[in-house]
């Protein structure tokens, strides 16, 4: 992760209604928007997020074949969120967050974020162009290792 999104994380923590945050990129691929291992987020107007999904969100209902089948790269025009493993939290909300049930929405997509919005509470996103690299497959870890080289 970049210091700069770190700080960009930390600094929303000034708006003292801030529980708990984390940070998302644009998807510019139409490979990464299909994948199940790209976590997607959709978000609010004052940037919180209002869904996670290991599916496409938002479902794009006008010209979403074209979309889907006859494109690599994502129209300007529209906007899909990567989610970023980073979160920080307050003391006081990590604590809450500790003793919260695993929820029924988590165990599906098997995304612990939604634990807490689906118990009420708000995660503010950070908007970054920072793309970090996720390694959740065999495949991904090859490709971080040629990255490195």
């Amino acid at each position: 992760m970049e210091p700069e999104l770190i700080e960009q994380l930390a600094d929303t923590f000034k708006d003292k209604s801030t529980r708990m945050a984390s940070a998302m990129h644009k998807i510019k691929k139409v490979e990464d928007l299909k994948s199940h291992n790209v976590v997607k987020v959709t978000i609010n107007t004052n940037n919180e997020a209002l869904y996670f999904s290991r599916s496409i969100i938002p479902h794009h209902r006008d010209e979403w074949d074209s979309l889907i089948n006859h494109h690599e790269l994502i129209p300007e025009t529209l906007s899909f969120y990567r989610h970023l493993g980073i979160y920080g939290y307050t003391k006081e909300f990590l604590l809450t967050y500790f003793n919260m049930e695993q929820s029924y929405l988590e165990r599906l997509e098997k995304l612990e974020q939604l634990r807490v919005l689906e118990n009420g509470y708000k995660i503010k996103m950070v908007k970054t162009s920072y793309d970090s690299i996720g390694i959740d497959t065999q495949k991904d870890y090859e490709k971080a290792l040629e990255l490195l080289k």
